[in-house]
């Protein structure tokens, strides 16, 4: 169970799943089918939230004139081979 102000996600896997039960009328016997049908549609939705954040990040980094990701903007300043280079040496 997590602290207060973290997310708990066994415990929306399981009010989803008690919603379930209750909108089929509460039959016995599906606790493992409501779970994972819960589990599924939390990650679903995760999964979305997540890719809408990526492209609202991009955006916002367009708007800001900004038109490469800080990632690749460090990966262009570091020299090429650079890991290789420090291997080398130390044989």
């Amino acid at each position: 169970m997590g602290t207060v102000g973290q997310y708990d996600r066994e415990a929306e896997i399981r009010e989803r799943a008690y919603r379930l039960w209750n909108e089929e009328g509460q039959p016995e016997g599906q606790q493992v089918r409501h779970w994972l049908e819960a589990e599924a549609a939390l990650l679903a939705e995760r999964a979305t939230l997540g890719k809408e954040a990526r492209h609202a990040q991009s955006i916002a980094h367009h708007i800001a004139g900004e038109e490469r990701s800080p990632s690749r903007r460090r990966k262009e300043r570091e020299p090429h081979g650079r890991k290789h280079a420090l291997t080398n040496q130390a044989t």
